[in-house]
């Protein structure tokens, strides 16, 4: 029997022995014999009591085995073999073998139990801290639906201590106004995740101890044991009211944005009528304010033409007057040589006729009206030739609608535009030209005619008295490839306040019945039609520096794209 004890507790970790009451060693396992230092405890007599701290302990520990017949964990400091000290818990029993009383017992050793123990701790108030800080309910839940472990949000939701809430039914979280799920037939998390053993989640509403109902997203968690059975599930609710607000504002946002929709789609089609019908007014706009150019424009290329008509119309009367004397002339010269063709000799009528041919010749004075009328004429063909280019360059303007895209002369267009717009200037300012030697650009030639016009008319109305115009061109590689046109006028100036408005529809400081407010608008769409700029410097008492860029674009680049709506500043 002994026997068969050693050899199973011989190799088992920890202290086993059989001793006498008087503590004399009958039996020691392997491990006991190295922990305490000793041989053959059996034959050595060794006694276990030397090991104790003092003879008080010894008498403390047989006293307990003769009161109670067992000792049943004294713990107690301990002399091991090595001579270092630390700490055990003693099991023993007395026992009776064939009419001997013996003590039987284990010696647990605690030095490495006791060193665990406050990392335990730790671990345990570290955990506890972390499990306290969440603000979200963590519910531990038996198979009763008893609460048996949370955090410290649960049990404040519930109004109690953590130590409180251990044993309460899971339905305390809910109140009358929201009834437990499991009770009301409704989908228990809890229940769900205990009778599927899988995870469950679904939103429920919950009132605490100060009567405040508020959305929960609860989330069921089991907690399986080394069968595979679920003892325990963890409830894990975290407060979703400000969610589910948000998504009631969302649904409510949606309705509105609905309704909104649907307002704005009624009134789009009304803008979309309203678009149409300012298209068709801006048509007529366009249209008046060319037409009120070309009105404008209208006595002063009169004036043009009167003038080489008023001569020519004069000249033709003048030479009206000089082919009566020259039929005379011609018809006495044809008298005369009839009567001499019949005559044998000169007879005395044609002598006559002679003498009165020279009298008249003399009186007309036939070389001066012979010389005068070829001036006459060549001065009647170059009056007619102005008329013809005036009328061409007004056929410019009256067709600026029905401009097509081509290579253009930009000196040209200058030219064409100043004999339009020349009795506007003439009288105003002296013109200076300054033409530099320029690239073709693709562009609508008739459309910069107009924005030259406007340029010229306005920097000639701006002058007071007599001033000075002057129009540079000149080719330019930065920023970008092109031409520029610059119109310098010895005007008033533009004042500060006016100048930011300059490029506005409809703006305009002439008087009623001078101006549009159209000019410089249409003259600012055209530029950038053609992906240029139109830029504005003036001194107001000084006068004013319009500068048009157009850069050399291809057909594909330019094409008919709208023009940018975003107005720069004027100075810019």
């Amino acid at each position: 029997m002994i026997r068969l004890g050693r050899n199973k507790k011989d190799v088992m970790h920890g202290i086993f022995f059989r001793m006498t009451r008087d503590g004399r060693i009958l039996y020691l396992n392997r491990y006991g014999r190295q922990y305490l230092g000793l041989g053959d405890p059996a034959s050595d007599g060794a006694n276990l009591s030397v090991f104790f701290p003092s003879q008080r302990a010894w008498d403390r520990f047989i006293k307990e085995i003769d009161t109670q017949g067992e000792v049943g964990g004294l713990e107690l400091e301990w002399r091991r073999g090595d001579g270092k000290k630390t700490f055990v818990n003693i099991f023993a029993c007395l026992e009776e073998v064939e009419g001997a009383s013996y003590i039987s017992g284990h010696i647990c050793d605690l030095e490495g139990i006791n060193r665990l123990l406050p990392v335990l701790k730790n671990s345990r108030d570290k955990f506890r801290n972390i499990f306290d800080a969440i603000p979200d309910l963590i519910l531990g839940i038996d198979r009763e639906y008893k609460i048996v472990s949370a955090n410290r949000a649960a049990a404040r939701w519930l109004g109690k201590d953590v130590k409180d809430v251990i044993g309460l039914s899971c339905s305390e979280l809910f109140a009358r106004e929201t009834t437990c799920p499991r009770m009301s037939g409704d989908k228990c998390p809890a229940e769900i995740a205990f009778k599927s053993g899988r995870m469950f989640n679904t939103d429920v509403l919950l009132k605490d101890s100060e009567g405040r109902i508020r959305w929960f997203s609860a989330h069921a968690f089991p907690v399986l044991d080394d069968n595979e059975e679920t003892r325990q599930v963890t409830l894990f609710l975290r407060d979703i009211t400000s969610q589910k607000e948000a998504e009631r504002q969302v649904t409510l946002l949606n309705q509105e944005l609905k309704q909104t929709l649907a307002d704005l789609t009624e009134k789009n089609s009304r803008l979309n009528a309203a678009l149409n019908s300012l298209k068709e007014t801006q048509a007529h706009l366009l249209q008046s304010e060319k037409m009120s150019s070309i009105g404008q424009l209208a006595a002063g290329v009169a004036h043009e033409i009167n003038n080489p008509v008023g001569f020519v119309s004069s000249n033709l009367h003048t030479l009206l007057s000089y082919s009566k004397d020259l039929v005379e002339i011609i018809r006495l010269y044809l008298s005369l040589d009839e009567k001499i063709s019949k005559a044998q000799g000169v007879p005395e009528d044609a002598i006559a006729l002679i003498a009165t041919i020279k009298r008249r010749r003399e009186e007309i004075d036939l070389d001066f009206l012979l010389k005068d009328m070829n001036d006459l004429i060549l001065q009647s063909i170059e009056g007619t030739e102005r008329v013809k280019k005036i009328v061409a360059d007004l056929k410019d303007f009256s067709h600026v609608d029905q401009a097509e895209l081509k290579d253009v002369d930009i000196n040209r267009c200058l030219e064409s535009t100043i004999t339009i717009v020349w009795n506007e200037i003439k009288y105003k300012a002296v013109l200076k030209k300054n033409y530099g030697e320029l690239p073709t650009i693709i562009g609508y030639p008739q459309q910069l005619n107009q924005v030259f016009m406007n340029i010229l008319v306005n920097a000639a109305q701006a002058i007071k008295g007599k001033g000075e115009i002057t129009v540079t061109t000149r080719a330019v590689d930065k920023p970008r490839r092109g031409v520029e046109v610059e119109i310098k006028d010895t005007g008033e100036g533009i004042p500060e306040d006016v100048m930011p408005r300059i490029f506005d529809p409809f703006f305009t400081t002439k008087s009623v019945g001078k101006g549009t407010g159209l000019g410089l608008h249409v003259s600012y769409k055209i530029v950038k039609r053609h992906k240029g700029e139109i830029r504005v410097e003036s001194t107001p008492g000084k006068g004013s520096i319009f500068t048009v860029f157009l850069p050399i674009l291809n057909e594909d680049e330019l094409g008919d794209a709208e023009e940018d709506d975003a107005r720069p500043h004027p100075h810019s």
